[in-house]
């Protein structure tokens, strides 16, 4: 009977202690590139390119895309259906697009087809004398559930690496071709829809 009271008192303190943490988390990471900020704004704002660079398509390369048509500019979208264990289900939708410097875009992560979590990444780009300052950030809201309030003090050591790995990749690649070739490429397992 004492164990009990005492595990009560345990459960009791860990979710009041919870709604004391932050409800929302952000996540950012940052990088220079030695690219014109046309082509990194085009690399993140054409949704098919993100075959090139992202982390989430080196994670699970056999995932399946579908890309919305246009897949650029405000409303496109692309949704994927990867591994369970390495990306899973979701969808990508531009929500603000300026055309040159930021990007907005809600992310909605998908378990057995029924919606599992969301967040909004932004991109903020500055360019000096050819170089651009990238910042890439992931935002969410925990809501009330104590236990996602818990891992929202976890969000930047779960997506940090990846959106890290995922600038990383786009440098790589930008720095590493001919500006010319800069182009909308598309993923081998993917599907424009018309």
């Amino acid at each position: 009977m004492k164990a009990i009271k005492v595990l009560i008192v345990i459960i009791a303190i860990f979710c009041c202690v919870a709604y004391l943490l932050p409800k929302e988390f952000e996540v950012n990471r940052t990088i220079e590139i030695n690219a014109p900020m046309e082509s990194i704004y085009e690399q993140a704002s054409v949704l098919s390119n993100w075959a090139n660079w992202s982390a989430w398509h080196e994670m699970d390369p056999e995932a399946d895309y579908t890309y919305s048509s246009p897949n650029a500019g405000v409303g496109a979208y692309y949704s994927w259906d990867g591994n369970p264990d390495l990306v899973g289900q979701g969808k990508l939708t531009i929500l603000e697009a300026d055309g040159s410097s930021s990007l907005k875009t809600e992310v909605i992560f998908l378990k057995d087809g029924e919606e599992n979590g969301r967040g909004n990444g932004v991109w903020a780009l500055s360019e000096t004398n050819g170089v651009t300052l990238v910042v890439w950030s992931f935002l969410g809201d925990m809501g009330y559930n104590p236990i996602a309030r818990w891992m929202g003090l976890l969000m930047d050591g779960i997506l940090g690496p990846q959106l890290e790995s995922g600038l990383n990749n786009m440098k790589e690649y930008l720095e590493n071709i001919p500006a010319e070739e800069v182009v909308e490429e598309l993923h081998i397992n993917s599907v424009i829809l018309e």
